[in-house]
């Protein structure tokens, strides 16, 4: 296979691809999650009922998904079930979320811009390109095994990320579509921010809609080349707030009167702290800032261990990717987004223009963000690459945003800093 392959055709062709290539996470990820369900002493009837009915819920809705994960299942030598197990796992699987994510909206005069630092478990990341015939090209940031997505960019120049929102008791621990399946519903739908709400409405009568988990709601915060929009959901109902100026800052609580109604805890100090930050850092620079200055906002370790940029050693989450959609008003089509794979200290912002239809292999099956932790693991979130990374970048700036040689370019400034290379 070539440096660039294509994601495409039939839902289960693309499904093919993606399991061929990803078979060695996905077999280690299966085999992870059995240990903690042992551990945990969580019994294979209750994850058996639960694969049924989610699975019941995706044929409702999106039945492609299921299509393409059972080519994956079956080209990456994995039970098909279990692919659908751990994306739909019972809320005591794992120790529940306390806040992740920071993202902004900037509706600006020449252009849109949305930028979203995601914080998760630290599990292998892939970025790619998915054109498959059943709905528009869109660029995807998601960890292997995930069917739902973190971030997009699709064809129609509609970007989306996903927020955890706030503490409540309107979302249920039954295996609903959770925020990243959302996120991918959006995605494969949208043709302007304008149709968000409806689909998610949609979901709701549908009644396959659910949050970030159990006892937490989920925040969407999308944009097109005309506005904005915040998306608060539980899930029977939805706050629109839609932006046509200004700068919004989201972390992981709900900022709406109505969705305030829905909290059962006043907002963490983690999700609070993240966001006046965040805002403080948009007040210092002139509207847009530079594009090197969100990169390094993507770093800043203000606050530890409630911080923009994490690691996991306060917490089980920590920064693993960041995106930054940048869709000119007046040419969508010329949209970029510079996306960096990996703990934000340890890789490197790479431009892929809307237009681009293929994907960069190392991102694609997980090799380049391994490359990426391979480095966190060994140096934590020191500086250490602070002045290859302001080199690298600012050459980004000031060169041509299509030209394919970054990927391998930022692959081999990777391995060189492993190698002791500057």
């Amino acid at each position: 296979m070539t440096a660039f392959t294509d994601i495409t055709g039939s839902p289960e062709a693309c499904g093919v691809l993606l399991g061929q290539v990803t078979a060695h996470t996905l077999r280690r990820r299966v085999e992870d999650t059995r240990v903690i369900q042992s551990k945990n002493s969580i019994p294979d009837a209750r994850i058996e009922a639960r694969v049924e009915q989610f699975k019941s819920n995706l044929l409702r809705v999106a039945p492609g998904w299921l299509e393409e994960l059972l080519g994956m299942a079956g080209a990456a030598g994995v039970d098909p079930d279990d692919l659908l197990m751990m994306n739909c796992l019972p809320s005591e699987f794992y120790t529940p979320a306390a806040g992740n994510c920071t993202t902004f909206i900037e509706i600006g005069e020449a252009e849109n811009r949305l930028f979203k630092i995601r914080d998760e478990r630290n599990r292998a990341q892939m970025f790619y390109i998915h054109n498959a015939d059943t709905a528009p090209r869109y660029q995807v940031g998601r960890d292997i095994g995930n069917l739902g997505i973190a971030h997009f960019l699709n064809e129609h120049g509609v970007a989306g990320a996903n927020n955890t929102g706030s503490y409540t008791d309107c979302v249920s621990g039954a295996p609903w579509l959770n925020d990243c399946l959302v996120l991918r519903y959006f995605a494969e739908k949208a043709q302007t921010v304008d149709d968000i709400p409806e689909l998610y409405r949609h979901l709701i009568d549908e009644r396959v809609a659910g949050g970030a988990g159990e006892g937490r709601g989920a925040i969407y915060i999308c944009a097109d080349q005309h506005r904005g929009l915040i998306l608060e959901c539980v899930e029977k109902d939805c706050v629109a707030t839609f932006l046509d100026h200004g700068t919004h800052v989201v972390s992981n609580h709900f900022l709406s009167p109505k969705a305030r109604t829905w909290c059962t805890r006043t907002p963490h100090k983690n999700t609070v702290r993240r966001k006046e930050r965040m805002e403080f850092l948009l007040d210092r620079h002139g509207r847009p800032p530079g594009l090197t200055d969100v990169f390094a906002w993507s770093r800043d370790r203000k606050h530890v261990p409630h911080a923009l940029c994490n690691d996991n050693t306060d917490h089980f989450w920590m920064t693993i990717s960041a995106q930054l959609h940048v869709i000119p008003r007046a040419a969508p089509e010329a949209s970029v987004n510079y996306m960096c794979c990996g703990n934000t200290r340890h890789s490197l912002y790479i431009p892929v223009p809307l237009s681009e239809c293929e994907s960069f292999l190392p991102l694609l099956d997980g090799t380049f963000y391994e490359q990426a932790d391979a480095l966190y693991r060994e140096y934590h979130c020191s500086p250490h690459m602070r002045s290859i990374q302001r080199r690298f970048e600012r050459e980004i700036k000031e060169g041509n945003t299509k030209e394919r040689t970054w990927y391998a370019h930022a692959m081999e400034t990777l391995r060189n800093v492993a190698n002791g290379k500057n």
